[in-house]
């Protein structure tokens, strides 16, 4: 009985990086409070086909999962924040300050190191100044599995000599 041969790790990454594709999924939310607009919330998230079916599966799972926590904290974090202010607003009678959740993200394969890299970027303006947070995740290509930052570069190590009694 003959074992049938399994292709190559690199005869299959070739083979998903041929059919990789990358859309977007866009997605813009208001929040109204007694009738006006208190805050604007844009999602744009990347999603990911042509992979193996688990690959995309993890990639695109992790893409929801980001913009699933993003609409949460506009949701329960910011809207009761933006509707606060603007009731104190009324009541003072003075402008209410502009509310914004911006959250932005992008997806680049790397084909030589067999790597999608996604990135995102979710910027927050609530009346003042605006805040940005930007996160960077490395996936492999084969499978979808998350690559650890340090894995990527191995630092040189020494080998250590064992201890002289």
């Amino acid at each position: 009985m003959t074992k049938k041969k399994r292709p190559l790790r690199e005869d299959r990454l070739l083979r998903a990086e041929a059919k990789l594709e990358l859309t977007q999924i866009s997605e813009t939310k208001e929040y109204l409070h007694e009738g006006i607009p208190v805050l604007t919330a844009e999602f744009s998230v990347p999603s990911v086909g042509g992979l193996t079916p688990r690959a995309r599966a993890r990639l695109n799972a992790y893409c929801g999962c980001v913009l699933r926590e993003c609409m949460r904290y506009a949701e329960k974090t910011l809207y009761p924040l933006a509707a606060q202010t603007h009731a104190a607003a009324l009541a003072e009678a003075r402008l209410l300050p502009p509310f914004s959740l911006a959250l932005r993200g992008e997806a680049q394969a790397d084909q030589e190191k067999g790597v999608v890299t996604i990135r995102t970027e979710l910027t927050e303006k609530t009346g003042g100044e605006a805040v940005t947070l930007r996160r960077e995740e490395a996936f492999s290509l084969s499978d979808g599995w998350p690559i650890l930052k340090g894995f990527l570069k191995r630092p040189n190590r020494r080998a250590r000599s064992a201890p002289q009694s």
